[in-house]
């Protein structure tokens, strides 16, 4: 994160996947906040939108989507995880992965939109800093993204992703120009 410490620059457009609150378990909220971004929230699951949108009353240039970014327009079902603890809430998921395997899920229809899809309705001209956390749903997402826009700074979550897919994340990031490494969970993407 030394890369968002140095952006001194007001012109940023940032664009948060599976935002949850936008401040829990969410490495961008001091950016986002301090900094006059503008930018959009994306989070499907309704009562965390109605939380994420009291988290950033009265500060501007933010902007909230409530559903999640699919392969198609329409209504999906999106797991949440059944353990009490608070990571849990931060967990939900269309697909299934390691956290709804061990503790089973309840099912909730929530709104689902295409990358092309959101473009065209927030107009969205550039990306310079992307955070994806759609717990194993993550490189379908990233794959609608890039190479359309090259956000400078990516944060995607890798923790959840099955069989070949840490690869083909890997493999899409360096065909499209990004130096990457590993932290905790994520991986932390910049464009050569």
């Amino acid at each position: 994160m030394d890369y968002l410490e140095s952006i001194k620059n007001d012109n940023i457009f940032f664009l948060e996947i599976g935002a949850y609150n936008g401040k829990d378990f969410d490495g961008l909220y001091k950016y986002t906040t301090l900094n006059n971004w503008t930018g959009i929230f994306v989070e499907p699951i309704p009562k965390y939108f109605q939380q994420l949108q009291l988290n950033f009353k009265n500060i501007e240039n933010k902007f909230f989507e409530n559903s999640a970014i699919t392969e198609e327009n329409g209504e999906f079902k999106i797991k949440l995880i059944n353990h009490k603890e608070k990571w849990a809430k931060g967990s939900s998921s269309l697909t299934t992965n390691d956290n709804t395997e061990k503790y089973g899920y309840t099912e909730q229809t929530i709104n689902g939109i295409t990358f092309d899809a959101l473009v065209l309705k927030y107009d969205i001209k550039k990306i310079d800093v992307l955070q994806i956390d759609t717990e194993g749903y993550d490189l379908i997402v990233l794959s609608q993204i890039i190479p359309k826009f090259l956000p400078k700074f990516i944060k995607v979550e890798q923790r959840h992703l099955k069989g070949g897919d840490k690869t083909k994340m890997k493999n899409l990031l360096t065909k499209c120009g990004y130096k990457y490494k590993r932290v905790g969970l994520d991986y932390i993407c910049l464009l050569d």
